[in-house]
């Protein structure tokens, strides 16, 4: 028997159970502990209440994709929902962090035209 060697993690949630409005406003930085854990009141407001839930979703979603990578020791992966894909990073030096960028498919390509290299496939390779 072979040796199994993990060289790569792609989580994929669907779009309708993570949205890219969702994304959008959940990726930024925080603690996740303190900012999502430790909530104990649901916004009432409509806004502030898809903060929240955005807030927390995204944070379920990196959390489990985070814990992919320290497990299996890579410093890249990426969340992927078909509409936008969320690349991360572990910079081991300081493992407690995780560094995100969202690409947006659809979006770049038509905001970057001739520039086929700015994409998210583009990113992605």
């Amino acid at each position: 028997l072979a040796k199994r060697t993990v060289i790569a993690i792609a989580e994929y949630k669907p779009p309708h159970k993570l949205t890219l409005p969702q994304l959008r406003v959940g990726l930024h930085d925080m603690n996740i502990f303190q900012d999502v854990v430790c909530k104990n009141k649901i916004p009432t407001e409509a806004e502030a209440k898809f903060q929240h839930y955005a807030e927390e979703l995204t944070a379920a979603a990196i959390t489990q994709t985070y814990h992919y990578m320290i497990k299996s020791g890579l410093a890249y992966s990426l969340l992927t929902t078909g509409e936008a894909i969320v690349f991360l990073k572990v910079d081991w030096r300081v493992p407690e962090v995780l560094y995100y960028h969202l690409a947006e498919p659809g979006p770049e390509v038509e905001a970057h035209g001739q520039f086929r290299s700015c994409t998210a496939v583009a990113q992605y390779l």
